[in-house]
């Protein structure tokens, strides 16, 4: 998806994705389900460098609400 991971640390996750043409729905906007790919690998991320060895994890839920779209050639 060209997510840049730019810093993981135990205590943040940050990371960058250029909104293009072929994430975007009608509209041009980032469609929700490549925002929510997105956030779903960040949680996994941030979750890797936290987690004991030898343990495991799984999401049991994950939602996420929008209050604005981002439009295609724009970074989130």
């Amino acid at each position: 998806m060209g997510v840049t991971l730019v810093r993981v640390e135990p205590e943040i996750v940050v990371a960058t994705m250029q909104v293009r043409s072929d994430l975007c729905t009608s509209g041009r906007i980032l469609h929700g389900g490549a925002h929510m790919a997105v956030a779903d690998t960040l949680g996994a991320v941030g979750t890797l460098v936290n987690l004991a060895q030898g343990k495991r994890t799984t999401t049991v839920e994950s939602s996420t609400k929008f209050i604005a779209g981002a439009k295609e050639g724009s970074t989130v």
